[in-house]
């Protein structure tokens, strides 16, 4: 096929972090992996691959000091676009794909691929390759594959009518090729290929993954809950950790190869991935799929420096996904507000909260978009008034979407990404598929979850079991922790009474209680050792993520 290049966009990537005195690196050129930065390693991968042409490195003005002597020494072309701006289809995607692990399925249809990406910038880069298509490349990818990008192109040049080519493999293993005429396209609505791996009411059809533009990979690669992006502190340790047997041998390691290192290193991380904060338990609902409709949950309000103290204690985690939710409606704490304020203020990276909207102050309305969530996710598990009563145990849902339409209406920018959210039950089963279409139509965004039955503390109102025959040990345990009002750290969110708490944050560190408290929960499943965890034996919900 024609002459093909990579772009790699910084154009998402953060400003350093100023943080003890230090100022700390949070882009692919700044940050460091085996002593060389990132963006280097990516660079030095992909010059491995024999059919990409040349590659071009998209960045801001105040990055461009840290690219250029990576560029020169690589023979990378530099695209500075300018200052620094607001560019609001990149910061919705990349709101977005802050909560989303896997190569696709991120709220408005991003993918992995998306990381970056801006058309217009896109188009320029190609322009100045000269190159009819383009492989788009997250610049933190210091571990890519080259032989898939090769494959990538090959794949490519035997479907020249395809306008698109990807794989399943992992993010950070290979990329997306994308032709001038889809990237002109994707220019004049200024949106992101990703929709196009992603299913939309207006535009029914086949999964992508089962058409010609989906390359092949092995299972292992495409299966992998791992990511291989060098993009926070926590992954470049761990693949640091990884492959330090690797020495001399990494530059040339494989796919395959880093998933097997990868599978094999037990993770050792200071924090979780993941943190659900309970703040208080009030709600203006009572949903049948809710603990504190069944539970006697009588938990008081998290004081606001209880709070500030938690957050300082995740603050410093760069990779950090912080949602407040649990039994009550946080936005119904009295001191919501000034909660809000201070989460905008913590430099935690990605914020997330769940509500009801319901019987909410004009000021906690405000706050709702006046903060620095990526997400607010409305509970709204119905189509009809009937359906909502019946669910949501009150007749509220034409103030829900009345708040629902004022909050899209306050909503100045990007960010934050309203998500209207239905937790499957027989109850509702009925209107689900016509509530998903119009959400998706009208917001651009709609979730379906399903309830959970609390390890069988509650009614089980899920239509159907979906945990697999075999038990294994829990994926949730390893990367999530949850933080109760009273300050109880149970071994899971399905401990909705902590009857089993292993710590509580206002006596230990959160730090010490993953690494200690919560590492003999982990070592027990690994071990199949749950005699002495009732509510583990119980639980249905040990196979999600």
């Amino acid at each position: 096929m024609s002459q093909t290049t990579a772009v790699l966009s910084m154009l998402h990537e953060p400003l350093p972090l100023e943080q003890g005195g230090q100022i700390i690196a949070r882009d692919s050129a700044g940050r460091l992996f085996r002593g060389q930065p990132v963006l280097a390693w990516t660079l030095a991968r992909l010059s491995r691959a024999r059919k990409l042409a040349s590659a071009v490195i998209l960045c801001w003005e105040d990055q461009a000091d840290a690219v250029r002597p990576i560029a020169r020494e690589t023979g990378a072309e530099m695209l500075i676009r300018s200052a620094r701006e607001p560019l609001a289809p990149l910061d919705s995607v990349s709101a977005a794909l802050r909560w989303t692990d896997g190569w696709r399925g991120g709220l408005l249809g991003a993918s992995h691929f998306d990381r970056g990406f801006f058309a217009p910038a896109c188009a320029e880069a190609m322009t100045l390759a000269s190159a009819s298509a383009a492989v788009l490349i997250d610049p933190s990818s210091g571990l890519i594959d080259p032989r898939l990008i090769d494959e990538l192109i090959d794949h490519a040049a035997a479907h020249p009518d395809l306008e698109y080519v990807f794989s399943q493999a992992a993010p950070g293993l290979c990329g997306l090729l994308v032709r001038t005429v889809l990237i002109d396209r994707l220019s004049k609505v200024l949106t992101h290929p990703g929709r196009l791996l992603n299913y939309w009411p207006d535009t029914p059809g086949r999964d992508p993954i089962t058409s010609d533009s989906c390359l092949a990979v092995a299972p292992q690669i495409a299966r992998t809950l791992h990511r291989f992006t060098l993009d926070s502190a926590r992954q470049t340790r761990r693949l640091s950790a990884a492959t330090e047997s690797l020495n001399g041998q990494l530059i040339s390691t494989d796919a395959r190869g880093l998933v097997a290192v990868l599978d094999a290193c037990p993770s050792n991380d200071p924090l979780p991935r993941d943190v659900t904060l309970e703040i208080n338990t009030r709600r203006a609902t009572r949903p049948i799929y809710a603990a504190g409709t069944h539970l006697p949950i009588a938990r008081g309000d998290m004081s606001v420096e209880q709070i500030r103290q938690i957050i300082e204690q995740l603050g410093e985690t760069d990779d950090l996904r912080l949602t407040l939710a649990g039994a009550g409606d946080p936005a119904l704490h009295p001191e919501f507000p000034a909660i809000a304020r201070l989460l905008a203020e913590s430099g935690i990276p990605a914020l997330h909260i769940e509500t009801d909207l319901l019987d909410l102050s004009d000021e906690a309305m405000a706050a709702l978009v006046n903060g620095r969530f990526d997400m607010v996710s409305v509970h709204l598990p119905a189509a009809t008034a009937p359906t909502y009563e019946r669910v949501m145990g009150v007749a509220k849902i034409e103030q829900v979407v009345k708040n629902l339409c004022r909050l899209l209406q306050l909503r100045t920018g990007p960010t934050p990404i309203i998500v209207p959210t239905f937790t499957k039950c027989r109850e509702n089963l009925d209107e689900m598929e016509a509530w998903y279409d119009s959400f998706l139509k009208s917001v651009g965004v709609a979730v379906i979850a399903g309830p959970s039955d609390f390890a069988g503390q509650i009614p089980d109102h899920a239509c159907a079991d979906m945990s697999p025959p075999r038990r294994r040990p829990c994926q949730r345990i390893r990367t999530r922790m949850t933080i109760l009002s009273d300050g109880s750290i149970p071994a899971c969110e399905q401990d909705a009474l902590a009857k089993y708490p292993a710590a509580n944050a206002s006596e230990t560190t959160l730090t010490n209680t993953w690494r200690t408290k919560l590492a003999v929960l982990r070592q027990d499943h690994e071990a199949g050792n749950l005699s002495q965890r009732p509510l583990c034996q119980a639980c249905r919900e040990w196979h999600r993520p």
